[in-house]
């Protein structure tokens, strides 16, 4: 194999099975979770309502937007998404909090709604009258609002030359004929929809046939959709979607090439425009931490120990070399998965220490970081992560932007390979070794951008 492709090749399984490279377990991973599968309006019956208080009256919220709204030198944003990016954590969350303290530090007003009974679905439709949300203002915590408050003051707004920007960040649980009619409220000409995952394209928000194996978006009359898990919603998801694209006529934002490319692949949805920007940018230092071969090789996962990030194939890779002499293996996260063999780290990435994962691995000089995601990752934060700490990332090659993002880089921070058995045939063959021995070791950090700041303040002409 060559720098240049760093792709591994595949290997027949019956070769692999026979030099014995995978551990494996006496059932199926996958048939577990197919026969475990529920649709996700089943599944909705189990999630509660975010936020027991009474919904505030229209005057007390009129109060208060408007004194934002007076303090604030350059508009107004309502920025959606699907929780409360406040108390919950998450790639999304990291983002909207990003994106909230740069934008008021720029002299907006920024308030972020969400839905009060978040679902891993979309909303029915429903009168604004009935449709409640939970408001934060400017980064502090506001409460229960009605969508038809909203409304009606946006509008108030809009009446007074004072339109707000709408930015969409997440339509999990919010009713899209809901968001369309607030876009109209705010008068809002470009309003501006990210796509940090693929959820406008099915209810399954990462794409997983039966919350297992990754399917492409087929046409929604596909035979695989009538097998799968979200199938009996996707058809009626795809036609709200497309209504609300052609009326808003959005610009679409993504925060990679790769994901923007599937995206217009699959949906054929209407927009006014195509942007990228990217969530972060990798800076490197002038140093470069050398390879000590005199030690165990240290092999690391960051983040939850979960199925779609790929968690089940470091597991048994885990297992299998648990008394391997040649390797150490490492978790990084906020949950101690028990595997025998595995050391775990504790650390919990928070708006305040962006940082924390790449400052732990650093600390434990970790050698090689696998990101073996099953889903069409849209920019993969774990992976810059990584290669900030200045460790090899193994990328599955069908992960998204994992890859892309890797090669970008450097061709010699990673490698990409096909499948489960290429994976476990690298390590026990000791090919990762000769790579990490030979690779770009340079560590750095991350510099987050402004997000939809950088679109507003730049791009966008009545920003």
């Amino acid at each position: 194999m060559s720098w240049n492709s760093r792709e591994a090749d595949p290997i027949s399984v019956d070769d692999a099975v026979a030099e014995g490279w995978a551990y494996r377990k006496p059932t199926s991973r996958n048939k577990a979770r197919i026969l475990a599968a529920i649709s996700p309006r089943d599944r909705a019956r189990e999630w509660c309502t975010f936020s027991t208080e009474e919904a505030m009256s229209r005057e007390l919220f009129r109060r208060a937007l408007m004194a934002a709204a007076d303090g604030a030198t350059a508009g107004v944003l309502i920025a959606l998404s699907h929780d409360h990016y406040l108390t919950i954590g998450g790639g999304v969350q990291n983002c909207i909090g990003d994106e909230q303290a740069t934008l008021c530090a720029r002299g907006w007003a920024y308030l972020h709604i969400c839905p009060n009974r978040p679902l891993p679905l979309l909303a029915d439709a429903a009168e604004p009258e009935s449709f409640y949300v939970f408001a934060s203002l400017n980064g502090k915590p506001l409460g229960v609002v009605l969508m038809s408050d909203i409304q009606a003051i946006a509008a108030e707004l809009a009446r007074a030359g004072r339109s707000p920007r709408c930015v969409v960040h997440h339509m999990l649980g919010f009713a899209p004929e809901l968001i369309a009619g607030l876009v109209q409220a705010c008068d809002d000409g470009q309003p501006l929809v990210w796509l940090h995952d693929l959820f406008t394209l099915c209810p399954s928000v990462h794409l997983l046939r039966n919350d297992a194996t990754f399917c492409f978006a087929p046409p929604v009359d596909s035979a695989v959709c009538h097998i799968c898990n979200a199938g009996p919603d996707r058809l009626s998801h795809v036609q709200r979607m497309q209504n609300f694209f052609a009326s808003t006529h959005p610009i679409v934002i993504a925060p990679s090439e790769t994901l923007l490319e599937f995206w217009k692949l699959r949906g054929n949805y209407a927009h006014r425009d195509l942007r990228v920007i990217a969530p972060c940018e990798l800076v490197f230092d002038d140093m470069s931490r050398p390879f000590e071969s005199g030690r165990p090789l240290r092999v690391a996962f960051f983040g939850s120990p979960i199925y779609h990030k790929g968690w089940d194939a470091f597991e048994s890779l885990v297992r299998w070399h648990s008394r391997d002499a040649r390797y150490a293996f490492y978790h990084f996260g906020s949950v101690a998965p028990k595997v025998p063999g595995l050391l775990h780290v504790p650390v919990t990435v928070t708006r305040e220490n962006r940082s924390a994962m790449i400052e732990a691995a650093r600390v434990a000089q970790i050698d090689v970081v696998i990101n073996w995601s099953m889903c069409y990752e849209s920019f993969s934060f774990t992976a810059m992560e990584a290669l900030a700490s200045g460790a090899f990332v193994v990328a599955r090659r069908d992960a998204g932007n994992v890859w892309p993002l890797i090669r970008a880089v450097s061709p010699r921070r990673g490698c990409s390979v096909a499948g489960e058995t290429e994976l476990q045939a690298l390590f026990a063959e000791g090919q990762i070794l000769s790579y990490v021995s030979e690779a770009d070791r340079r560590a750095g950090s991350l510099v987050f951008g402004s997000y939809t700041g950088e679109l507003l303040e730049s791009e966008v002409p009545n920003a």
